[in-house]
């Protein structure tokens, strides 16, 4: 498989966001009294403010969600 090179760039990104926040949420794991869920939650908050809310992305996302359920659909009434 060939990736172009911004193909390449996001990825990268990507995994340095995984990464910068994974080694937040082990420091907060480490204090005493923290949950699971309060640190999945400050994970999942982090990873949207370092991911920025682009709309452009925003938008790709919902299209591609709408053409996955198109095709179900589609797939389902073929059965019918």
């Amino acid at each position: 498989m060939v990736m172009n090179p911004e193909t390449i760039q996001k990825l990268l990104q990507a995994g340095r966001i995984a990464s910068q926040v994974k080694h937040e949420g082990a420091k907060r794991l480490a204090v005493p009294g923290s949950s699971i869920l309060e640190i999945l939650d400050y994970c999942e908050k982090r990873i949207k403010e370092l991911r920025g809310n682009s709309p452009i992305r925003i938008e790709r996302y919902r299209n591609t969600m709408r053409a996955k359920k198109e095709t179900r659909l589609k797939e389902v009434f073929k059965k019918v």
